[in-house]
């Protein structure tokens, strides 16, 4: 994976079923840039299980995991309220994706 924060360990947090897949999310621990307790790590998690479950919801294809990498924030290069995660995919990339923790209002 390229990038600055790259993630090291992390834990499970549940396993979803999306688009008739069963899709394991996680939540870092530890990455580059930063450590965070499992504690907290379990609640990062929980809270993108509950986007990731959302039909609108849009995930890479053929992702495998799911792991909750930065919490809800926002950033210079997405003023939107997002969770920073990274998709896994079955062919062993991964994908730093944006999931959004507030609906986009309408135009």
């Amino acid at each position: 994976m390229s990038g600055i924060n790259q993630i090291y360990t992390k834990i499970p947090v549940s396993t979803i079923v999306k688009n008739g897949k069963q899709l394991m999310v996680s939540a870092a621990t530890e990455t580059s840039c930063w450590k965070r307790p499992d504690s907290v790590a379990q609640k990062v998690g929980q809270e993108l299980a509950a986007l990731v479950s959302e039909p609108l919801c849009k995930l890479p294809q053929d992702t495998e995991e799911i792991c909750v990498r930065e919490g809800d924030h926002i950033s210079p290069n997405d003023m939107r309220d997002h969770i920073t995660a990274v998709a896994y995919t079955s062919k062993n990339q991964q994908i730093t994706v944006h999931i959004l923790t507030k609906p986009e209002p309408s135009a």
